[in-house]
């Protein structure tokens, strides 16, 4: 029998999984170019390392056993325009969402560059005037927000556990005029702290 490339292993493991298991509603997708299953319960994902580990023995795989093929659908999500997949869980302490969550739809980092003006009015609009969201690093750079309208200065505020990192964004706003119009900028992130940036502009 000829080794199985990790699409075709996975496009195996769906079919298994949806055969024989009742509600199993799995299927194939890309995460970083390379396929991958979405799995929705321990049963899933226990029958696909099943039939990974025979695969394996019989010495079938075309890819190496320890690659990853599988996620939980609370660490992974399908991207709402091109399908691919989008992990949403953090997995350093530097960590920065590398997607954007709108109010009916969550758009995966590519996406978000191809259409990069767009995405950045839209998120605009969601996060102005609202100090629990923010704007990062990972996505956007303050310059593409810095225009005849938003403005920003030097002061980097920090919010963390060392001791005068005590920065916190209501009180921020709550100091800015009432003709002020405001969103916020993460731009750094680490273990015990995080620094970010207020950019302002006059409201109409």
């Amino acid at each position: 029998m000829k080794t199985l490339t990790k699409e075709q292993f996975c496009d195996r493991a769906v079919k298994l999984c949806n055969n024989v298991l009742e509600d199993s509603d799995l299927y194939v997708n890309k995460f970083e170019d390379e396929s991958f299953i979405i799995v929705e319960s321990h049963e899933q994902n226990d029958l696909i390392e099943k039939l990974l580990n025979k695969y394996n023995l019989l010495d079938l795989l075309d890819f190496h056993y320890y690659d990853t093929i599988t996620g939980f659908y609370d660490e992974y999500t399908t991207c709402s325009d091109c399908c691919e997949i989008i992990k949403t869980s953090p997995d350093s302490y530097c960590w920065q969402p590398d997607f954007i969550l709108l109010e009916c739809a969550i758009v995966c980092k590519k996406c978000v560059l191809d259409n990069k003006e767009t995405y950045l009015d839209e998120l605009i609009e969601e996060y102005i005037n609202d100090s629990s969201k923010a704007f990062n690093s990972e996505l956007f750079s303050i310059k593409d927000l810095l225009d005849d309208e938003w403005k920003t200065d030097d002061k980097v505020y920090q919010s963390g556990f060392h001791v005068g990192m005590d920065d916190n964004p209501e009180e921020i706003v709550s100091n800015l005029p009432d003709n002020k119009d405001f969103v916020f900028f993460v731009t750094n992130t680490s273990q015990f702290y995080v620094e970010f940036k207020i950019l302002t502009r006059l409201n109409n």
